[in-house]
């Protein structure tokens, strides 16, 4: 993702949170479709993000061992997805 033609990271987690501005709103979808390997990186950047924000919020919640399950089923899901980005690459 070349961040230096595309909006900043804030407009993107904005758009991600479903918060940023119609105007950026635009500005993100037409960026997006510019190249079809973005909506992959703004996946995936979702869920970095969302993974990343959740484990504080939810660790008040739940018990260390549901924790450790989300924890262990983030890392796997990103796994999996890096793997199917690199596949496709090679097609």
């Amino acid at each position: 993702m070349n961040m230096a033609v595309g909006p900043d990271k804030k407009i993107l987690i904005r758009y991600i949170l479903n918060s940023c501005t119609p105007e950026e709103r635009v500005f993100v979808e037409e960026w997006r479709d510019s190249d079809p390997d973005i909506q992959k990186e703004l996946d995936m950047l979702k869920l970095l993000y969302i993974s990343n924000s959740n484990p504080v919020k939810l660790s008040g919640k739940f018990s260390p061992l549901l924790n450790r399950k989300f924890f262990l089923f983030v890392i796997i899901s990103i796994l999996i997805i890096i793997l199917a980005y690199v596949i496709c690459l090679k097609y």
